[in-house]
């Protein structure tokens, strides 16, 4: 491809606001064609790298406006301190496959909003405020009344 049509690519991309895909086009171009796919593969597997790099993009701004004094990750994780947390039960959890299996999870401690958010992150087309009124008034419903007329 000449550096023209790389220009007038790039061009495009930008009034699109399509940031990435200037730089990634080439690398999936190739990958398509070492593996025979099509035009459509190529495109798809362009645009889900577009929207890899606006993820990570999006992950990076909001953990610096958070203001977290560091950023952990289970890579960094000491499964040696945390003798009560067995390895692969954490990473178990960490993939999420709980999900898809529709099993409940409880959570105790102070982690639980931050696996909160990475069940956002991970299952984006989740309503998750209609998820957690629904959890709320299910809750509501089945919680007894005490005496004093708070649920308990």
């Amino acid at each position: 491809m000449s550096e023209l049509q790389h220009a007038r690519i790039a061009e495009l991309c930008g009034e699109l606001r399509l940031g990435a895909v200037p730089d990634l086009y080439g690398a999936t171009a190739q990958a398509a064609a070492a593996r025979d796919a099509s035009f459509s593969d190529f495109l798809e597997d362009t645009l889900r790298a577009e929207r890899e790099v606006r993820r990570s993009r999006a992950r990076d701004m909001l953990a610096r406006t958070a203001g977290f004094p560091a950023i952990k990750t289970l890579d960094g994780y000491d499964f040696g301190f945390a003798t009560g947390a067995p390895r692969q039960q954490i990473q178990e959890l960490a993939s999420l496959a709980f999900v898809e299996r529709a099993e409940n999870v409880v959570l105790l401690g102070g982690l639980l909003p931050v696996f909160l958010a990475s069940l956002r992150e991970a299952f984006p087309a989740i309503d998750w405020d209609k998820a957690y009124k629904e959890f709320q008034a299910a809750g509501e419903a089945t919680s007894p009344v005490v005496p004093g007329g708070k649920a308990g």
